[in-house]
């Protein structure tokens, strides 16, 4: 048991010392000497529980959208708040985490199947809560859904609208009037699809 525990905390170390620094150097410029230095273990420890550094880097992604996801669903299944207070607060989330994650992680060098792998797996983590949300606004009768499309379906249909304005542009240099403009135009997009009387 102790030495479950021991290991449990050597590997969560290494994780958050690899977090930070793909988060800060990213992919191409982080060394797992640099990881291994930040967390303050031996070689032999990584080995034992990552085969490489892509291997790492994939945990690294599942626990950062895992996180990301639960923020995500907290905010979506908070009944105290408005469907725009809700919004707001799901796209103040969803413009730090795209500028962290698509902006750090994702632009230097990786290649484009390890990038579409890590998109895919965004969207689904998210649709979860997409779907929470789009049921919860159609049965309060706040919503129409006029596409005749099954919730699930539908819910898709929405966040795939999303992420097609989140990435009509490269994301790496976006500032706060580009993520204004983006909310703005993910705000237009749902209250179409959706035919949600505007606030």
């Amino acid at each position: 048991m102790r030495k479950r525990h021991t290991e449990n905390k050597t590997k969560d170390a290494i994780l958050d010392a690899a977090m930070k620094i793909f988060l800060t150097n990213g992919y191409e410029g982080t060394s797992v000497r640099m990881i291994l230095e930040e967390a303050n273990v031996v070689t032999g420890s990584f080995y034992h529980f990552f085969k490489s550094k892509e291997d790492l880097f994939e945990k690294v992604v599942e626990r950062f959208l895992y996180l990301y996801a639960e923020q995500f669903a907290a905010i979506a299944a908070d009944d105290t708040r408005s469907f725009w207070e809700q919004l707001d607060l799901l796209m103040e989330l969803l413009g730090r985490n795209t500028r962290l994650y698509f902006g750090r992680l994702q632009a230097d060098q990786l290649h484009w199947t390890m990038q579409y792998a890590l998109h895919q797996r965004t969207l689904q983590a998210l649709l979860p809560s997409i779907e929470a949300l789009v049921k919860k606004l159609l049965e309060s009768g706040n919503a129409k859904n006029l596409t005749g499309l099954d919730i699930h379906t539908l819910s898709i249909v929405v966040l795939q609208g999303i992420e097609g304005i989140i990435h009509a542009a490269p994301l790496e240099n976006a500032d706060d009037a580009d993520m204004t403009r983006i909310r703005e135009n993910i705000i237009s997009y749902i209250t179409y699809i959706l035919n949600i009387q505007a606030k």
